[in-house]
């Protein structure tokens, strides 16, 4: 067990591989972290390596952690990307709330560090049935694609999240793609990225190929 200022057990890759896979933590794969290759990795003949890094989110696990003892335990672990989860009390205290200063503080933390800031991940979803639910989510992931511009990450990721009984599930996958269309919008202009979660019952595969079908 890490405790919240505390390093993990062995900087080893392996020991963190593996306790990481103890505690379930599998979900908190970031397949789109560039970190470094894989020692030993080898590609089928023929092909190019597969360019995928293993990172670290702050769902659980990092909960407790601070920015600096996140960086440190991430640095002696030798993973060196991470995604900071948002909306629950986490001790990393990066948030909407956040001030210019505090936005600043941490950008130039991870700036500074061998610890690269890939992601938010925010809570929001975009299937409310409820309209003004799906107005607060949409304007809650966009004022989250700022948070992260300010901080020096590249996206944030939102959910698709459920069907809802007595709501066709082709008007949920519509709206959600529209609120992407939306938030995706915004998110250009910030030059980041909606990274969409495989999530909830709309999160099989079928249904997000639908949803991105009609962005």
């Amino acid at each position: 067990m890490i405790t919240p200022h505390s390093s993990p057990p062995s900087s080893t890759r392996r020991a963190f591989l593996t306790q990481t896979a103890r505690g379930a933590l599998g979900a908190s794969l970031l397949s789109s972290v560039s970190l470094r290759p894989v020692a030993g990795a080898s590609a089928p003949s023929g092909r190019p390596k597969a360019n995928l890094r293993f990172g670290f989110t702050s769902y659980q696990w990092g909960k407790d952690w601070d920015i600096p003892t996140m960086i440190a335990n991430c640095t002696k672990a030798h993973v060196f990307g991470v995604e900071l989860r948002t909306s629950d009390n986490y001790a990393h205290k990066l948030e909407l709330s956040s001030t210019a200063a505090q936005r600043a503080e941490a950008k130039k933390r991870f700036a500074d560090s061998p610890v690269k800031l890939v992601s938010i991940a925010s809570a929001e979803r975009f299937d409310w049935p409820v309209a003004a639910r799906l107005e607060e989510a949409i304007a809650a992931a966009k004022a989250h694609l700022q948070l992260s511009h300010d901080v020096g990450a590249s996206g944030v990721r939102v959910f698709p999240n459920q069907f809802h009984k007595d709501v066709p599930k082709e008007q949920t996958l519509a709206q959600i793609a529209r609120a992407l269309e939306e938030v995706g919008a915004a998110a250009a202009n910030l030059g980041q990225e909606v990274r969409l979660e495989a999530h909830g019952t709309v999160g099989e595969l079928p249904n997000l190929r639908t949803i991105m079908n009609q962005v």
